[in-house]
C-alpha cells in the first residue's frame, strides 16, 4: 500500500511540473493536499502542501498570492500544525493590504477572513472583517458595498459574532434599499434574506421578503419568475408553505404565457423542483409531463438535449425511473447529430451519469466509450470532462471516471480529476488498495 502510495504521489507531481501557469499549480496542489489528508495520508498531503507554496512563490500579484498562502494555511490547520497555519495566515493578511487596487484588496481580505474562520481563527478573521468593512464603505473605492457587507456578515455568522452579524446586515439593507436599478436591488434584497435566513433570524428575513414581494413584480417578466422562485425557496425554508405555493403558483401562470419554447420549458422545469423540494410530488410530476410535451417545438437540437436531460434527472428524483430512462435513451440519440465535438462530448456525459444513477452500468459504459472515441478522432480540449468525471466518482462509478481521466489532456484538469476521485474513494477512511494501480494508469 505505502509504495503505490508512493508511487502515485510521484507520478502526481510529475504531472504537475508541467502545468505552465503558476496559480494553476498551485491551485492543483492544493486540490491534492486536501484529497490525501482526506485519506488519512498526511506525509503525502504535506509534500503537495510545501509543493504549493513553493509554487506560489512564482504569483506575482499580491493578492494571488494571499489568497494561496491563507488556503495552505487552513489545509495545515486541518493536519493539526498550527504553528504553520498561523504563520502562512499571517503572511496572507499582510500581502492582502499590499494590493493596489481596493477591489483586488477586498477580495484577498474576505478570502483570507473566510479560511481562518474555517480554521477556528476566530479573532484573527474578526479583525480582517473589520479592516474589510472599513474599506468597503469609503465612497472613493467604487466597491459594490452592499454585496461587499453581505459576505462580511457571513464570516461574521460563521464565527458566531452574531451581533456584528446583525449590524452589518442592517446597514447593508439600509444601502441596499437606496438601489435604483430594481433588479440589483432585488438581488441584495435577496441575499440579505437569504443571510438573515442563515443567522437563524426568521422575523427579519420575512420581513425583507415582504418588502420585495412588490418590487419583484415590477421587474421584467423572464426576471420575475427567477425571482419569484427564489423568494418562493426562502418562504420555503421559513415553513411557510402556503406562501410558496401562491407565488409558485403566480410564477407558473408567467412562465406558460412565455412564447419561446425553450424558455418556457426550463422555466416549467425549475417551477418543478420548487414543488419537488415542499414534498408537492404529484404537482411536480405533472409538470414533468408538461415540459416533456413542450419538447417538440423546441428547434435547437442542443436545447432539447439539454430539456430531455432536465426532464430525466428531475425523474430520477421523483422515483419515475422507467420514464427517465426513457428521456436519457432520447438524449443519447439525439447527441449523435451534435455537430460540435466538443458540445458531443458534454452532452455524452449526462446520460452516462444518468444510466450510472438508474443502475445501467452497461448503457453508461457504451456512452463513456462514445466519448473515448470522440476524444480520440480529435484534437478538442478536454477541461470540459472535469465535472463529468467528479460526478460520475461520486455516483460510484469510479471505474468509468478514471477511464476518462485516462483521456484528459490537459495536466491541471488531470490532477483536479485525480484529487474527486481521492477524495471519493476516501469517503470510507482511506483509500483502497485495489484501486491504486487504476490511478496511476490514469495519470
Amino acid at each position: 500500500m505505502e509504495i503505490l502510495v508512493t508511487k502515485l504521489s510521484q507520478a502526481l507531481l510529475q504531472t504537475a511540473a508541467k502545468i505552465e501557469r503558476p496559480a494553476a499549480s498551485c491551485q492543483a496542489y492544493l486540490q491534492l493536499a486536501e484529497a490525501f489528508l482526506e485519506a488519512r495520508q498526511k506525509p503525502v498531503a504535506l509534500e503537495f502542501l510545501a509543493a504549493a507554496e513553493k509554487a506560489a512563490a512564482s504569483l506575482k500579484r499580491p493578492e494571488e498570492k494571499a489568497v494561496v498562502l491563507a488556503r495552505i494555511g487552513k489545509i495545515y490547520s486541518d493536519a493539526a500544525d498550527p504553528q504553520k497555519s498561523t504563520d502562512l495566515f499571517t503572511r496572507a493578511a499582510l500581502l492582502s493590504r499590499a494590493a493596489q487596487t481596493p477591489e483586488q484588496q477586498a477580495g484577498a481580505l474576505y478570502e483570507t477572513a473566510s479560511d481562518l474562520a474555517d480554521a477556528g481563527l476566530i479573532d484573527q478573521a474578526a479583525q480582517l472583517l473589520s479592516q474589510l468593512h472599513a474599506l468597503a464603505v469609503i465612497p472613493e473605492n467604487n466597491l459594490d458595498t452592499v454585496a461587499e457587507l453581505i459576505g462580511i456578515a457571513e464570516i461574521y455568522t460563521d464565527i458566531g459574532q452574531t451581533l456584528q452579524t446583525r449590524q452589518i446586515l442592517a446597514e447593508a439593507l439600509v444601502l441596499a434599499s437606496s438601489i435604483k436599478d430594481n433588479w440589483f436591488k432585488a438581488q441584495r434584497l435577496t441575499e440579505i434574506a437569504q443571510e438573515y435566513l442563515y443567522l437563524d433570524a426568521g422575523t427579519e428575513a420575512e420581513k425583507v421578503l415582504n418588502d420585495l414581494l412588490p418590487l419583484a413584480v415590477q421587474i421584467d417578466e423572464t426576471n420575475r419568475i427567477y425571482f419569484s422562485l427564489t423568494i418562493a425557496g426562502l418562504f420555503i425554508d421559513l415553513e411557510q408553505p402556503n406562501r410558496a405555493l401562491e407565488i409558485l403558483t403566480t410564477a407558473l401562470g408567467i412562465a406558460r404565457e412565455i412564447e419561446a419554447p425553450e424558455t418556457r420549458v426550463n422555466d416549467i422545469l425549475d417551477i418543478a423542483e420548487k414543488y419537488s423540494s415542499m414534498g408537492e410530488t404529484g404537482q411536480a410530476s405533472q409538470l414533468l409531463n408538461e415540459a416533456e410535451a413542450g419538447l417538440a417545438a423546441i428547434e435547437s437540437p442542443v436545447e432539447k438535449v439539454s430539456s430531455l436531460l432536465r426532464i430525466a434527472a428531475q425523474s430520477v428524483e421523483l422515483g419515475r425511473d422507467e420514464e427517465a430512462l426513457e428521456l436519457a435513451r432520447q438524449a443519447h440519440a439525439l447527441c449523435a447529430g451534435l455537430a460540435d465535438k466538443r458540445s458531443l462530448v458534454h452532452w455524452l456525459g449526462s446520460p452516462a451519469l444518468l444510466y450510472t444513477r438508474l443502475n445501467q452500468r452497461q448503457k453508461a459504459a457504451d456512452a463513456v466509450s462514445e466519448m473515448l472515441n470522440v476524444i480520440e478522432a480529435g484534437k478538442e480540449k478536454t477541461a470540459g470532462l472535469g465535472p463529468i468525471i467528479s460526478d460520475l466518482a461520486e455516483n460510484g462509478a469510479v471505474d468509468l471516471s478514471l477511464r476518462l481521466t485516462q483521456a484528459v489532456r490537459e495536466p491541471e484538469v488531470k490532477l483536479a480529476a485525480v484529487a474527486a476521485i481521492l477524495t471519493c474513494l476516501a469517503s470510507s477512511g482511506q483509500i483502497p488498495e485495489e484501486t491504486l494501480p487504476a490511478l496511476l494508469q490514469s495519470i
